[in-house]
């Protein structure tokens, strides 16, 4: 119910100008309910000047964030991996199919590494890999539970889930093999350089 404002902007510099930060794609400020999408690469050729922005994936951290609060530092991934689930489209895969090609390529991040360094693991993986682990999340668990973890911490996962993350991670990765026996052939070179 409350007025939210979406300015696309066309660079970086303008990202900086208006937003604060020099960022590619998109960001949310919860204190002035602005969300800023850059909606232009800097290319010179016209026709290479349209881009995909962010919008599902800065609305969803709008909402949430708004009504969750911003969860504790060892939860980023919790809130780039809803986002990130919430856009579910990258350059035509799902964060399923993207996660079971990871898990293929042996390319997944340990949980360590998604809950302590998340903004310091390769962007591309961190992103799918916490998109699917949250889609699995809510869709076996329910939200209720998501939000109590989103609030309370990693550390909480136990108790709240009722087994460790281990066991949650045993059963996505034969669930993901079971839904896609076959992983889908995508060109790795090609996707690591961003969503098309």
């Amino acid at each position: 119910t409350e007025f939210t404002r979406i300015r696309f902007v066309k660079s970086k510099e303008e990202m900086l100008l208006h937003a604060d930060l020099y960022v590619g794609g998109g960001m949310v400020n919860i204190w002035t309910r602005s969300i800023f999408l850059r909606a232009t690469n800097e290319s010179k050729n016209e026709e290479e000047n349209l881009t995909n922005p962010p919008i599902k994936h800065e609305i969803m951290h709008m909402v949430s964030l708004t009504e969750w609060g911003m969860p504790p530092s060892n939860n980023t991934w919790l809130n780039e991996g809803l986002a990130t689930y919430a856009a579910n489209d990258c350059s035509g895969y799902s964060v399923g199919e993207i996660y079971r090609y990871f898990l293929e390529a042996d390319l997944l991040i340990t949980i360590d590494s998604l809950t302590n360094n998340f903004y310091h693991t390769a962007e591309m993986v961190g992103y799918h890999q916490a998109g699917y682990i949250v889609e699995y999340m809510i869709t076996n668990y329910g939200i209720p539970k998501f939000e109590k973890l989103w609030k309370n911490g990693f550390s909480t996962f136990e108790t709240i889930y009722g087994f460790p993350y281990s066991q949650l991670e045993k059963d996505l990765n034969k669930h993901i093999v079971e839904l896609y026996p076959v992983s889908p052939a995508i060109d790795w070179e090609t996707l690591k350089e961003g969503c098309k």
